[in-house]
Order: C-alpha cells, then structure tokens, then sequence
C-alpha cells in the first residue's frame, strides 16, 4: 500500500509539472502607473469607438518574425472619460510558460473581429514580465501574480479601406491630367 501511495504522488507531482502554467494580471492601470490606449485622434480614449476590444498576446519566435499568441481579451470601460481603461484587471492563465518563468507581451487593441482584419488598430511595445505567477512546477514557494508593469500609453490608427485609397489615386490621376490639357 505504501509503495502504490509514493507511486501516486510522484505520478501526480510529474503531471502538475507537466502542465504547469503561469499567469498574469491584464490590466492597464497598475501600481507602476496608467498606460492609457487611445483612439486615433490621441486624445480620447479608444473605447469610446464600438466594439473596440484589448487583448494580451505572448511574443513568441525572433525578433525579425515575431509570433503572437492571444492569451485573452476584455472590453474598454466606456464612452466616459475612462474609456481609455479597461473594464477591470483579469488574471489570465499563459499556456505552455511555467510560474516563476520569464515570458514578453504586447497589448493589441482593434475594433474588428481580428488584429490582422481591423481598419482601425493599435499595438503596445513588448512588456518583459520576469517572473509569472503561480505554482512553479520544481516545489518552490507560489509566486504572486504580476501586472504588466511597463506598459506604457499608445494610440491606435485608422487605416483607410484599399478602395478608398484606389478612389483618391484615380482622381489625382484625373486632376493630373485635366491640368495637362
């Protein structure tokens, strides 16, 4: 009976490891400071455009071909004057980063269904958290849950739909060629 119970518990502490993963509090206002996120006129705050969403990503890959891995998203605080907050902080899990290691993020914020298809975007600089949060998986002591202290404020830009910039071409071409006439 002994040996099934030493059995057992080395089972269960190597499948803990095993799927150990860290965690971080998403939020843009800690106690190092706000990182405000802004709409593309750099003044208000980017909730106030509908449907506008943050979302934590791991950098992963090289620094020339960056990956990102969404970790989570969460709304703005509003129309109000802390439109340029999130709703609240949310302690996320990061799949596949053990507590206690090291890991990068950026912050994506974009009004779409995606990043990548979003006319109007904007990305945060890539924030070091040195140590997750959570159980490390060799027995140590938990490690508390870190913000992203570092974040710092940005402002998403519009980027105009290809037919309207295709329109604008055409008709600079057509003033273009009144003028030669």
């Amino acid at each position: 009976m002994k040996k099934l119970l030493v059995t057992l518990a080395a089972v269960l502490v190597s499948v803990s490891a095993a799927f150990a993963q860290g965690s971080v509090t998403f939020n843009n206002r800690t106690g190092a400071g706000d990182a405000p996120i802004f709409a593309p006129d750099g003044v208000t705050g980017a909730g106030s455009i509908p449907g506008m969403v943050a979302e934590l990503d791991l950098v992963g890959g090289t620094a020339t071909a960056p990956t990102y891995t969404s970790i989570g998203t969460t709304p703005f605080r509003g129309t109000s004057g802390l439109a340029a907050q999130f709703i609240t902080g949310v302690d996320l899990n990061v799949a596949g980063v053990a507590a206690g290691a090291p890991a990068n993020f950026v912050i994506r914020a974009y009004n779409g269904t995606s990043y990548d298809t979003s006319l109007t975007r904007g990305q945060s600089g890539v924030v070091a958290v040195p140590a997750l949060g959570g159980l490390p998986p060799n027995g140590s002591p938990p490690v508390p849950t870190p913000d992203l202290s570092g974040l710092t404020a940005f402002t998403t830009v519009t980027t105009p739909e290809p037919s309207t910039i295709a329109l604008g071409v055409l008709g600079a071409a057509a003033l273009l060629l009144r003028r030669r006439k």
